[in-house]
């Protein structure tokens, strides 16, 4: 079938929902069509700050056991295309009081009040970074990484932040959204970050001792601290100098060092294998701490390290 230009086909008057800013479903059947749809929805009405018709809305409770159904991929792409937006915290708190979100996470009587007050206070900061400084460009980029294709760490952020309110296990949401093992990883030290007792900016952390820390929570960088500063947990001075430790100093794995592989092989002698990246080890805790600043001080430290250490880099 043809149209002629400035015909407007319109058999369902789309153009009145459009001109009304109203998202409607097309039939009362479309829910149990395909239940993603409901999650939609709300997606769509966060993304054009449009309202769900009170009718489509009425649909939606005897329809969200439906999303149990569903693969969790399509949820989370759905999921996490909301999370994403500046303001997702409002169509959040309706899917949970509309049972949507028990019904993606298999969990009854979800504290809709309090999964989304911590949403949006984590919200908020993710979109106004202006606490953390001269640092704020840096942390913002670092939220617009990608965990895995398509799933950014700002939304990761979020999603732990509705978890921790809810009540939900990481570990749960990571298996019913189908996350990577990466971002699984990511999601659970996120989650956990707002039970962590957070070095005090008084006592001054030696660098050892941030360094260790961080290590073993890598691959979490400095989102992981916007949960417990959320929470009060972490006042803003010691996010700020957490936050410029991580960002100017440490250096996570796979990072720019100041030796590669092949010098340190070549610099003490030592073939392919564990004890080289034992090495690897030393320098990058080196480098973090601020014990070696350049190529020479890198080549005495690990030199040396190999001369007094009681198991010799061999």
């Amino acid at each position: 079938m043809s149209c002629a230009p400035g015909n407007l086909l319109d058999p369902l008057d789309g153009a009145v929902d459009l001109a009304q800013r109203v998202i409607r479903a097309c039939s009362a059947d479309a829910f149990a069509a395909d239940p993603l749809r409901i999650v939609r929805a709300y997606r769509f009405a966060a993304h054009l700050d449009f309202d769900i018709h009170a009718a489509t809305l009425a649909l939606i409770p005897d329809h969200a056991p439906l999303l149990a159904t569903v693969a969790g991929e399509r949820i989370r792409d759905e999921l996490i295309r909301m999370l994403d937006l500046p303001h997702a915290v409002s169509s959040v708190l309706q899917m949970t009081r509309a049972g949507v979100m028990g019904a993606i996470f298999s969990t009854d009587d979800l504290p809709a009040d309090t999964a989304a007050g911590v949403l949006g206070r984590v919200e908020a900061l993710c979109g106004d970074l202006s606490l953390f400084g001269t640092d704020a460009e840096l942390v913002r980029a670092r939220l617009q990484q990608e965990a895995q294709p398509g799933i950014t760490i700002r939304a990761l952020a979020k999603l732990a932040a509705f978890l921790n309110g809810a009540g939900i296990p990481a570990g749960t949401a990571s298996q019913r959204l189908m996350l990577g093992k990466t971002a699984t990883r990511l999601l659970e030290l996120l989650c956990s970050s707002a039970r962590l007792i957070w070095p005090a900016p008084a006592a001054a952390p030696d660098p050892h001792a941030l360094f260790t820390l961080f290590r073993h929570r890598e691959p979490a960088g400095c989102e992981q601290l916007i949960l417990p500063l959320a929470e009060g947990i972490l006042p803003e001075d010691g996010c700020r100098h957490l936050a410029t430790y991580l960002t100017h100093h440490h250096i996570p794995r796979g990072g720019l060092l100041l030796l590669t592989g092949d010098d340190i092989m070549t610099l003490l002698g030592l073939p392919p294998g564990r004890q080289v990246g034992e090495a690897v080890e030393l320098l990058r805790a080196a480098q973090s701490t601020g014990e070696v600043r350049t190529r020479a001080e890198a080549q005495r430290y690990l030199a040396k390290k190999q001369l007094t250490t009681p198991d010799p880099l061999r």
